[in-house]
């Protein structure tokens, strides 16, 4: 049980919440680089990393994230939000609803 606690507590719900902020820009900068062209750089690693991180990663990334962290203030209150941050939990919700919709249209 000791295990359990160790892989999901507020440590690693912390590092995930800042990995899904990344995943989050990387939506925003591969929506981007959807929009314009190119050119030669569109074989380079950097433009494929940046679109693998935002339109595969953000999504589900996302959704544990913010599930997690519900989860866990309905169990203990406020208290999580002391520890994690509320700013963080925020701008990671409002990239949730904006990657759903663009999704959901699209």
């Amino acid at each position: 049980m000791y295990y359990f606690r160790g892989i999901f507590g507020m440590g690693a719900i912390r590092f995930l919440e800042k990995v899904a902020l990344c995943c989050n820009i990387c939506f925003v900068a591969a929506w981007m680089l959807q929009r314009m062209p190119l050119g030669s750089y569109a074989d380079h690693w950097t433009v494929k990393t940046v679109a693998v991180m935002g339109f595969l990663m953000a999504l589900p990334l996302n959704v544990l994230v913010n599930l997690a962290l519900g989860v866990m203030a309905l169990r203990s209150g406020k208290s999580v939000f002391r520890q994690a941050g509320k700013t963080l939990w925020a701008v990671n919700l409002f990239f949730l609803v904006l990657t759903l919709v663009y999704f959901l249209i699209r």
